[in-house]
């Protein structure tokens, strides 16, 4: 963060929901309910994938990976939009948040500072984005040092359990909870809820 901000850029943590904002409330066509927030949340996945706007195939099945949207009909409008919202966000070099941070590098190719070693910790829940920024970073016969636990490894997308105000369980990705949201546990080898005994499935 500060790196960037020593090269006169502002650092903005809410760039992506304000052009996610402005693109929506501009949107004249089919209402879609939530669409701010589908078009912030599918730019954010595009840009930690480092996926190509323009291959429609690979942008609908973000939509489906991370739960976006399941209309069919909504499907190309968002992405549409997203791809508006990544041109925007390039365009404006001058304020990032922090997607952009390991984004813009890649849109724009450029090249890190360079370090003989590059110890990189907690590698399980690295997205190809900051995968690409450490490679990035390591100098020609330098050595990148990757420690992880894929058993620890709880990547976007992961989906986990939590009650409604109602007690209904239902299934969300892990990188949508918020404070407060209760996780129920679930014990992989009983299948079944970790206190109440009750498998989820046969």
């Amino acid at each position: 963060r500060k790196a960037w901000g020593a090269n006169g850029v502002e650092v903005v943590m809410d760039k992506g929901k304000r052009i996610a904002r402005d693109l929506a409330d501009l949107h004249m066509g089919q209402p879609i309910p939530g669409l701010r927030a589908k078009i912030a949340t599918l730019a954010s996945k595009a840009k930690n994938v480092l996926a190509d706007p323009s291959d429609t195939e690979q942008m609908e099945y973000l939509c489906h990976r991370f739960m976006i949207t399941d209309t069919e009909d909504e499907i190309p409008i968002v992405i549409e939009l997203v791809r508006e919202a990544l041109a925007i966000a390039s365009k404006d070099n001058r304020r990032v948040d922090f997607d952009d941070m390991l984004w813009l590098p890649y849109e724009y190719d450029l090249h890190p500072w360079k370090h003989t070693l590059v110890v990189v910790d907690e590698a399980q829940d690295m997205n190809p984005a900051q995968l690409w920024l450490a490679r990035r970073s390591v100098k020609r016969g330098g050595r990148l040092v990757a420690v992880g636990d894929d058993r620890q490894c709880q990547p976007a997308g992961t989906l986990v359990r939590i009650p409604d105000k109602h007690g209904n369980v239902r299934s969300v990705p892990i990188e949508t909870l918020q404070d407060g949201d209760a996780v129920v546990a679930w014990d992989r080898h009983s299948k079944s809820l970790i206190g109440r005994n009750k498998p989820l499935y046969p």
